[in-house]
């Protein structure tokens, strides 16, 4: 029986803020970030957004919170940024 290995990958954490900090500046969706940086699976991507306080030392709703506070977003401009992700949020 032939069995077939899956290569892993591994990233720096500076080439998973800069695919991160693409998608969360709303340049590209996170399967775009996948295309336009050569990462084979969206699921990891996905996967950096939910961990993305380790990466950057905050929480993606951190992150979005403080960038409504300096940028003034209004509340349809948040709700469209969080449906880019999937994310679900609570009001």
């Amino acid at each position: 029986m032939l069995t077939l290995k899956k290569e892993s990958v591994f990233y720096s954490d500076n080439f998973k803020r800069k695919v991160l900090t693409s998608i969360r500046d709303g340049e590209m969706s996170a399967y775009q970030a996948c295309r336009h940086f050569g990462i084979k699976g969206s699921m990891t991507v996905y996967r950096w957004i939910d961990s993305q306080d380790k990466i950057f030392g905050t929480t993606f709703a951190e992150t979005t919170l403080n960038m409504a506070k300096n940028i003034n977003f209004s509340f349809n401009d948040l709700k469209l940024f969080y449906s880019k992700f999937n994310i679900q949020y609570h009001i």
